[in-house]
C-alpha cells in the first residue's frame, strides 16, 4: 500500500504530503499510534486513549519519534476530553523530546498550549507557548501551524491594545 501512495498519491494538503514523504522514506508506522490517531480524528476520544494506555509504552512505541508521537497523542486526547492539566503535562513533555526535531509534534503541542492559555486568560503565558511554536521549524504542517500561532499572538496584541 505504501508503495501505492507514492505511485498514486497526491499532494493537495499536506496530510497526502506527510503520507508521501513517509512512504518515500519507507516509514512503517506504529500500528497503535496509527490506531489512536484514526479513532481521535474521529472523535472516538476514549477508544484512542484506551489503545495507548492498555498497552505497554514497549509495545507501541519503535523510534524516538514514535514515543515523541505518544506523548502528543495523549496530550490531544486529554484535551479534547477537557483534562488540561493532564494535557499540559503531555504537552510539556512532548516538545521537551521534540523540539529540536523536524517532526510537527512539538510545534502543535506548543499551539495548543497557547490556545488552553489563551482560552483561560494566561496571556503571558499564551503568547510564550505561541513564540515557542514560532521558533520551531517543523517538516509537515509548519505554514498552517505557524499561521495560527501568529493569529493567536495578534489576538492576544489586540485584547492588550484595548485595556
Amino acid at each position: 500500500m505504501m508503495q501505492k501512495v507514492i505511485q498514486k498519491g497526491a499532494t493537495q494538503v499536506d496530510e497526502d504530503k506527510q503520507a508521501i514523504r513517509e512512504a518515500e522514506n519507507g516509514e512503517i508506522p506504529s500500528v497503535m499510534l496509527l490506531q489512536a490517531r484514526l479513532l481521535f480524528d474521529g472523535g472516538y476520544y476514549n477508544k484512542a486513549l484506551h489503545i495507548l494506555l492498555d498497552n505497554q509504552v514497549k509495545d507501541i512505541v519503535s523510534s524516538h519519534k514514535d514515543l515523541i508521537e505518544y506523548t502528543y497523542r495523549l496530550g490531544r486526547i486529554y484535551h479534547e476530553l477537557g483534562q488540561i492539566g493532564k494535557a499540559l503535562t503531555y504537552y510539556e513533555l512532548t516538545i521537551r523530546r521534540g523540539k529540536n526535531e523536524s517532526y510537527y509534534y512539538a510545534a502543535n503541542a506548543a499551539l495548543q498550549m497557547g490556545l488552553i492559555y489563551e482560552n483561560s486568560g494566561q496571556n503571558d503565558k499564551a503568547t510564550d507557548a505561541y513564540r515557542l511554536c514560532l521558533s520551531m521549524n517543523p517538516e509537515d504542517y509548519k505554514n498552517s501551524l505557524h499561521q495560527k500561532a501568529k493569529t493567536g499572538l495578534n489576538r492576544i496584541k489586540n485584547i492588550k491594545t484595548k485595556t
